[in-house]
């Protein structure tokens, strides 16, 4: 189940934006809009809505843009999806993190590219506790050695 999105320097979001399914005050005294995991709350559905140009088409593209560059490559198009609200957005690293819990386990997994040249410069995957502390399953750098967690099987 999806936690939390991450997105930065892609389309029309140019500083980190994210989207969380960890519900506010107003939705915690709602017991049928949520569901726990390991007692952490987590609401059950939700609705993307605003004005014309807000983003939410580009919510959107990031998911299917994480989807194919998981499943498939960075695809062509990318070297043109970065922010182009500042000039030197076209250098700059664009982040995707996605937050999810699976078998009652929460995880982190992401990367950063820089767009205009299709080439990741880091990714990594966590696996995250409720204190906030996290394991590191797996992580590389461009030009380093992948460092896959310990009792990592």
């Amino acid at each position: 189940m999806l936690v939390k999105i991450l997105v930065e320097n892609f389309l029309s979001f140019d500083c980190e934006t994210e989207l969380t399914m960890i519900p506010s005050n107003k939705t915690r005294k709602k017991a049928n809009h949520k569901i726990s995991v390991k007692s952490t709350p987590l609401l059950r559905h939700a609705v993307i809505y605003g004005a014309n140009a807000a983003g939410k088409s580009n919510l959107v593209e990031a998911f299917r843009f994480i989807q194919y560059c998981v499943y498939k490559a960075i695809p062509i198009q990318a070297s043109t999806m970065f922010n182009k609200s500042k000039e030197g957005n076209s250098k700059r690293p664009s982040t995707f993190e996605v937050q999810f819990t699976v078998n009652n386990k929460f995880y982190a997994y992401g990367f950063s590219l820089i767009l205009q040249e299709r080439r990741i410069v880091s990714e990594w995957l966590y696996e995250l506790y409720q204190n906030g502390s996290a394991k590191t399953l797996f992580e590389r750098e461009l030009g380093k050695k992948p460092v896959i967690g310990e009792n990592v099987t």
